[in-house]
């Protein structure tokens, strides 16, 4: 006897809303803006024209509208913040974080 109910048909465990795309990989090429982006940020704060120009070009690599910001760092101290843009900008800062090149501290 086979399965029965709803287990009985598998379904796509990861389903999305029809209105809801599918989010693009990070690229090399955006994990470079976003370096910049960061380092543009300690020497002269955020929201600069080169900033927002590198922004622009940061919502096309990960297919985001280009005219909000792509990413929101806590620490700028935002009253009004959309969630979606500081998990962006935790998932950017983890990707563009340095690996380590060995697995144990022996291997070094």
């Amino acid at each position: 006897m086979g399965m029965r109910g709803r287990h009985a048909n598998p379904q796509f465990k990861h389903w999305r809303p029809p209105g809801e795309v599918t989010p693009k990989p990070i690229s090399p090429e955006a994990i470079r803006i976003f370096k910049r982006m960061r380092q543009h940020e300690r020497e002269f704060g955020p929201w600069g024209d080169r900033w927002w120009q590198w922004n622009r070009e940061l919502a096309g690599c990960l297919g985001l509208f280009e005219g909000m910001a792509v990413y929101e760092d806590p620490a700028w101290g935002s009253t009004k913040f959309q969630q979606t843009a500081v998990d962006r900008f935790f998932l950017l800062e983890r990707k563009a974080a340095k690996k380590p090149k060995f697995k144990y501290k022996w291997q070094k």
